[in-house]
């Protein structure tokens, strides 16, 4: 990219309605396709940006009617970027949709539910080659623009919901939005909590990082998070599994409610403690048992109702069967859930 300075003078531009409630990063890369994100966000924290008068993070929020200094941007940014890519052979095309099929609960002409392997990345980044992202682009046409609505941590597996046009993503927006899904997780975590239910409300942000994105109470900036939960079973004070339902969707929510409970989910490397508690021939300790295992949401045609369950990965039904868990056993505590 050529220096800032050669492109065009500094510039205010009027949020419109079309952009309402959109992140600023977001705001730019959609008027400014061409301009990268190291350039934008360095742009930001110099303090070039600015909303209202005001400096700016990635995540600030604008709205209808608010003003954008934008500053000198080169020729380039107002272009997207061409990446040119070999066109997929037919034979490449049948592979990659079976991949997809094969992990496949629920489609129809809006919506397109999975259930997302334990260890495959939501969306792409510098390291990541394979994502659900990358693996829905398979179904684009004229008519069909998958987008996925909500996001799941790469260890966390389970239910993801992706919008198979623009109407479609509208409308689960709203609902997730306005908290009408019920999204219901799966945890084993370890030891077992001393509550059998309760519920679990504190503010988190962003901390100190341990290995990455690391989040903790924070009273004063943190955003307010709140968990519903319940034990299925328990496998004495060694273990637990719970039912767990999340009213808020912030970012390793039900990790650090898990923490704050005074256990931790198995597996969790980053919010257990130091020297994790140790469970005698349990196979797979190191892989995060959380699983997305049912979402009841309202469907984007306004009539029907969309109820699907993932099945558990293999890690966590082998860690089901050393426990001695029995899955049906939670259906009884749905209805108290819902």
């Amino acid at each position: 990219m050529s220096d800032i300075n050669d492109g065009t003078g500094v510039q205010t531009l009027t949020v419109t309605g079309d952009d309402n409630d959109t992140r600023i990063d977001k705001w730019f890369w959609r008027h400014f396709p061409g301009l990268g994100k190291t350039m934008l966000y360095k742009l930001m924290r110099k303090g070039q940006v600015r909303l209202n008068g005001g400096r700016v993070k990635p995540d600030t929020r604008v709205f209808a009617g608010y003003e954008v200094r934008v500053p000198p941007m080169p020729a380039e940014a107002y272009q997207p970027k061409v990446v040119v890519e070999r066109p997929l052979t037919s034979e490449e095309r049948a592979k990659k949709r079976a991949a997809l099929q094969k992990i496949t609960l629920y489609e129809d002409r809006d919506v397109l539910v999975l259930n997302k392997p334990f260890g495959l990345a939501t969306q792409g980044g510098s390291k990541v080659k394979r994502h659900v992202d990358g693996m829905i682009a398979i179904l684009e046409t004229d008519k069909v623009k998958p987008k996925l609505v909500h996001r799941l941590d790469r260890e966390t597996s389970g239910v993801l919901m992706v919008a198979k046009n623009a109407a479609a993503a509208r409308a689960l927006g709203r609902s997730l939005k306005s908290r009408d899904v019920q999204k219901f997780y799966w945890a084993l975590v370890a030891p077992t909590p001393q509550m059998n239910d309760g519920i679990i409300e504190a503010r988190i942000a962003k901390g100190p990082a341990r290995g990455g994105e690391y989040m903790m109470v924070n009273d004063e900036e943190g955003k307010y998070s709140k968990t519903e939960f319940w034990i299925v079973e328990k496998a004495f004070r060694k273990a637990a599994w719970l039912l767990m339902k999340p009213e808020t969707g912030r970012t390793h929510q039900l990790r650090v409610h898990a923490q704050l409970m005074g256990s931790h989910i198995i597996g969790d490397s980053k919010y257990g403690p130091e020297e994790p508690l140790e469970i005698e021939d349990l196979s797979h300790a190191d892989k995060l048992h959380l699983h997305a295992r049912r979402v009841i949401c309202p469907h984007p045609n306004g009539r029907d109702v969309i109820d699907v369950t993932a099945p558990l990965p293999p890690h966590m039904a082998e860690s089901f069967t050393y426990f001695g868990f029995d899955e049906n056993v939670a259906e009884g505590f749905y209805e108290d859930a819902k």
